[in-house]
């Protein structure tokens, strides 16, 4: 879990005594993001108010990489497949970023604290105002479905 004193804490399963903490530099209002990626383990994702977002190795903190957007980061993070989402405050646009590599393969003009969800065929993004219906395309550019 984040904390406003710039560090992510993780807590130990049986005893809630402290396993690893991480210094991000500034708050951390971003809740994270936990999943399996295929080749490297367990893996938190989350962001800081210094627009830094991090891959984190579960069990002992190792940053795996990390990703400087253009501005805070304060919304929950989700990850959906391949892809690991969050919102941006500052710009109030979502990105979607590899879970293996951290390279940005995705980006709408929308978002700001909600994370995106998925039903495994459409993403739904919310945005200040409304909600957003994605369809994926397929590798020529056509919409599916």
């Amino acid at each position: 879990m984040g904390n406003t004193d710039g560090r992510v804490y993780s807590f130990t399963a049986r005893s809630g005594q402290t396993a690893w903490t991480k210094s991000t530099g500034n708050y951390v209002y971003s809740s994270p993001a936990a999943a399996p990626v295929p080749g490297r383990g367990p893996t938190v994702f989350i962001g800081s108010y210094t627009g830094r977002f991090y891959a984190l190795d579960a069990r002992s903190g190792a940053e795996r990489w990390s990703f400087q957007a253009p501005g805070r980061i304060s919304g929950a993070v989700s990850v959906i497949g391949p892809v690991v989402y969050f919102a941006n405050l500052e710009t109030r646009d979502t990105h979607g970023l590899d879970v293996r590599s951290g390279k940005e393969i995705y980006g709408h003009e929308r978002g700001g604290f909600a994370p995106p969800i998925s039903d495994g065929e459409t993403l739904y993004l919310t945005g200040y105002g409304d909600i957003y219906r994605l369809k994926p395309r397929d590798k020529g550019g056509r919409k599916k479905g």
